[in-house]
This record gives structure tokens, C-alpha cells and sequence, in this order.
């Protein structure tokens, strides 16, 4: 009887863990209107990262396209291509 009250429980718990997964802006933030941003950064070919803080609002300039990305997410580091076209 412990044991399939012990399998019964698991499963609850399993099917509660799958309903609270993360969502991409979860994990990396999410996009910002460019007004907002506090700062800009160009990013160049000999770039091979960029510091920004947490909740921070940048406007991220790269190959004559920009994208204005809020910091607010889980995921450290981002990747670029994550959230940049």
C-alpha cells in the first residue's frame, strides 16, 4: 500500500513539474521598446561577449540590424542569437 501511495505521489508531482515549465522569456528576458533601453551596444565580429546587469534594458546594435532586449530572464549567459535576428 506505501509503495502505490509512493507512485501515486511521484506522479502528481511529475504532472505539476511539466504545468510550471519555463517559457522563453522565463529564461532570457524579453524584447524592450528601444526608448527604454539605458544604454546601446555595438556588437562587432571580435566580440566574443558582452557584460550586461540583471532587469537591464539594452538596445543591442549588430550587422545594421538592432533589437532593444529586456534582461529580466533566468538563463546566464545569453546566447545573441537567442534573441537577436
Amino acid at each position: 500500500m506505501k509503495k502505490v501511495l509512493a507512485v501515486a505521489a511521484f506522479a502528481l508531482s511529475a504532472t505539476s513539474l511539466s504545468a510550471a515549465a519555463l517559457t522563453f522569456g522565463d529564461l532570457y528576458g524579453e524584447p524592450a521598446e528601444a526608448s527604454l533601453a539605458e544604454r546601446t551596444i555595438v556588437v562587432t565580429a571580435s566580440n566574443k561577449y558582452v557584460n550586461v546587469k540583471h532587469r537591464e534594458v539594452v538596445k543591442i546594435v549588430a550587422g545594421g540590424k538592432e533589437v532593444a532586449w529586456e534582461f529580466d530572464g533566468n538563463e546566464v549567459p545569453v546566447e545573441l542569437t537567442k534573441i537577436a535576428p
